[in-house]
């Protein structure tokens, strides 16, 4: 790789990544700005009595018909957790219930010495702007992404640190955007401001810079939908080697750049299959180190298919021999030590219920087989 596509590639990284805080980190902060405003009054309450102001915005394109839907949708109610970055800014702006000063719904910085709530709240609108127009660039430079960084990670602290509540794990969410290796769905998601949204995984895959099976093996968390022609190409590769409880898993090398386990399930009991998508979709929400991510799915007459990375060392029942006492074994000591750290880390996890994003969970089959 030449000197100028590695410096092109690291560029673009550094404009995802001031993408990723601002997506992340103030979002989260922003929900939970909200949430606390409200006061437990009940978001749909608030709205109902807002709606004038806000078919008035709709109606100077402040918000998009489809936010506009979202607010007050034919069924159900509306929930603070499908509220984008931008929908919560604007509805904080103008809504006289979060009393937010007018002086600050302007397209430039306030000044320098005034770290005001609504002042730090206008500088935040405005780094999204500035980040979101850069994605005609495709690149930021080191030095620009130092200065940019460290001005909106200030704002977010500030604005959670003013909270009685403050989000608990903003700390992580910032440093998850700045130092995690990204992997293929991020990857994906970058590439996309270059070549397009309406490209297959394979188009897009082939156009991805080289990446070593390191920095492949981390995901985001959001799985990506298989295209007919991508189910096509990964299914030639495909070699059966287990028998899980709901179908077969199969060993792949297409299609990413590690291998990967796709576990395919076909059952024509409807509520098995709920349960069973249901599960597996929870988990392509969640985004830890010691869990392992799902990576795709797609469907193709009523069956299935899971995607997660391959273990090439089996799960940890294999690795436990029958008469552990007797029989000779890799597991030492620190290995043993290291196993149950790492469990322990995702139980409390997935257990730990994050405020505005999701409850907690109950994975009620912790056993030696689903420990890779």
């Amino acid at each position: 790789m030449s000197m100028t596509t590695s410096t092109s590639s690291a560029n673009q990284v550094y404009l995802f990544r001031l993408e990723a805080l601002i997506k992340d980190g103030g979002t989260a902060v922003v929900r939970n700005i909200i949430d606390q405003k409200l006061e437990n009054v009940p978001l749909h309450k608030v709205l109902a009595n807002e709606r004038s102001k806000i078919f008035t915005l709709r109606g100077n394109r402040a918000i998009r018909r489809a936010d506009y839907e979202l607010l007050y949708p034919a069924t159900g109610i509306p929930k603070i957790e499908s509220i984008d970055l931008s929908l919560a800014l604007c509805l904080l702006q103008h809504l006289k219930c979060f009393q937010f000063n007018r002086d600050y719904i302007r397209s430039t910085l306030p000044n320098s010495t005034d770290f005001s709530p609504d002042a730090d709240l206008c500088r935040l609108q405005i780094y999204r702007s500035q980040i979101a127009s850069m994605q005609s660039t495709t690149a930021v430079g080191e030095t620009e992404f130092r200065m940019r960084w460290t001005e909106i990670e200030e704002v977010l602290l500030r604005l959670n640190n003013r909270v009685q509540q403050p989000v608990y794990d903003l700390r992580e969410i910032i440093d998850r955007s700045k130092y995690f290796p990204l992997g293929v769905a991020d990857n994906m998601e970058r590439e996309e401001h270059i070549v397009g949204r309406n490209t297959s995984l394979k188009r897009r895959i082939e156009m991805k810079t080289q990446r070593s099976p390191k920095d492949t093996c981390i995901f985001d968390g959001r799985p990506i939908i298989l295209e007919d022609d991508d189910m096509d190409c990964l299914d030639k590769s495909l070699k059966w080697f287990a028998r899980g409880g709901f179908g077969d898993i199969y060993k792949g090398e297409e299609l990413f750049d590690i291998p990967v386990a796709v576990k395919k399930i076909k059952t024509e009991n409807d509520k098995s299959m709920l349960d069973i998508t249901t599960s597996e979709m929870m988990v392509s929400r969640i985004r830890y180190q010691f869990i392992l991510p799902l990576l795709a799915t797609c469907c193709r007459k009523g069956e299935y298919w899971f995607i997660s990375p391959y273990c090439e060392n089996g799960d940890l029942a294999k690795a436990i021999p029958e008469d552990i006492n007797k029989t000779p074994n890799e597991l030492d000591v620190r290995r043993r030590i290291n196993i149950v750290f790492q469990l322990a880390k995702a139980i409390e996890y997935l257990h730990t219920p994050v405020k505005n994003v999701r409850d907690a969970i109950i994975h009620k089959d912790i056993s030696s087989p689903n420990v890779d």
